[in-house]
């Protein structure tokens, strides 16, 4: 009888011991992929130092050491959630899975500059075919030139802050007029990334928007913005006169 408070105190030990652990673990994991998000955006403000590359502007070393700093935080908790002679070894335990949790949460992409570069770029996109729908209702067509282009584009998106630099020089957005299409733009591809090419119809009743990026976010070659799908299909814009008392086509939000 005496001896099971001591069996029973020491069988709870065991099981919190072993909670401890797993919970640690589990933190521990989502730490390393923290850690290596924060690498990844390291390496990429050491390109961007190291000499002229084309890259989507970003806070790269700021939250690469954020990143780091934090996630390499959670994995040594974790380390020392294990040795449960230590004290407190459970609460470091708790400590590394809430930042591991924190980690899995505001990272759901590794790569965070990708996520956010395809946002500004549909942004991007979107901002120009609502620009061309306002010109459409007040002149009853699309541009039918470069010089209209230019000026149904002037504020937005052409007069945005850019979102594309150039070692330290930021990228202007350009604009291409494609007349007499019959679809999207299928000719060569422009050599760098916000390019705006609008193929209009030889009526100017109908146009496609198509817009280039980069393929990852520092150093990535140009290629042309792909949206939601099947993989490899280009992200395009196809939009239509709107005839006076029947409905808008929806825009991008």
């Amino acid at each position: 009888m005496p001896l099971r408070e001591p069996v029973r105190a020491s069988a709870i030990r065991n099981v919190l011991g072993g909670l401890s652990c797993l919970v640690g673990g589990l933190g521990g994991l989502l730490c390393l992929a923290g850690s290596h998000t924060g690498i990844i955006l390291l390496v990429d403000w050491v390109r961007i130092e190291a000499g002229p590359v084309t890259y989507f502007r970003y806070g790269y070393l700021a939250f690469g050491i954020a990143w780091t700093a934090l996630s390499l935080t959670g994995a040594a908790l974790a380390i020392y959630g294990f040795r449960r002679n230590r004290p407190g070894y459970w609460i470091a335990a708790l400590l590394a899975s809430a930042i591991g949790l924190a980690i899995a949460v505001s990272l759901p992409n590794l790569h965070p500059p990708f996520a956010i570069m395809d946002l500004r770029v549909k942004h991007l996109i979107g901002t120009a075919d609502q620009s061309l729908a306002k010109w459409d209702e007040s002149h009853g067509r699309f541009p039918s030139s470069q010089t209209e282009l230019l000026d149904a584009l002037a504020q937005r998106p052409l007069s945005e802050e850019a979102i594309f630099f150039a070692g330290s020089q930021p990228m202007a957005y350009e604009i291409r007029f494609v007349g007499d299409a019959a679809g999207r733009y299928e000719g060569a591809m422009p050599t760098r990334p916000g390019v705006l090419v609008y193929a209009v119809r030889k009526d100017f009743d109908e146009y496609w928007l198509t817009v280039t990026t980069l393929a990852a976010p520092v150093g990535g070659p140009v290629v042309f913005y792909h949206g939601p799908g099947p993989r490899g299909d280009m992200w395009i814009m196809n939009r239509t006169h709107h005839e006076p008392g029947k409905s808008q086509q929806s825009f991008i939000q």
